[in-house]
């Protein structure tokens, strides 16, 4: 979900962005991600990628054999990580996100509010995974600490 906000995201953190559309088709998709890699080696040099991945050996896997074939290094700092302890660090470097395409009927609610540390006790409450790890979310990202922005907002305009 969201997707498309990627180019306006990489622009306010100051990173160059690639855009490679693809159908999400299983197996079809990581050619999808391949080709963006490649172009990114050729276009701006890149040596790495850093990957989001928590818990998911799969999707870790397939990220990595990936990288391993164009060349390039992967780096996944949250791997394994306590997962409530991801947001803690999240709340505490400034970084505010929401929740989109919410899985679970009892997460509609939280669907475009700015998720809080309060909200993640909510989400544990319910016995939810808090980090959205099991599928029970996506989320966006509103505010990062490492952008470069000058309003006090965070972004939530539609995507040019």
């Amino acid at each position: 979900p969201n997707i498309q906000r990627a180019p306006q995201i990489a622009k306010r953190m100051g990173f160059p962005s690639i855009v490679v559309e693809t159908l999400g088709r299983k197996e079809e998709e990581l050619k999808d991600l391949e080709k963006a890699l490649r172009i990114a080696i050729t276009k701006h040099n890149i040596k790495g990628i850093v990957s989001g991945a928590i818990a998911s050996v799969y999707q870790r896997n397939r990220i990595e054999e990936i990288t391993e074939r164009v060349g390039i290094k992967m780096y996944t700092p949250l791997w394994y990580m306590d997962q409530e302890e991801e947001l803690r660090l999240l709340f505490r470097e400034g970084f505010e996100f929401t929740i989109v395409n919410p899985t679970m009927p009892e997460l509609k609610k939280f669907e475009g509010k700015v998720i809080s540390l309060d909200d993640v006790e909510k989400f544990k409450k319910l016995g939810i995974n808090p980090a959205g790890e099991g599928g029970e979310y996506e989320s966006l990202v509103l505010r990062t600490p490492f952008e470069n922005r000058t309003d006090s907002e965070p972004n939530t305009e539609p995507c040019e």
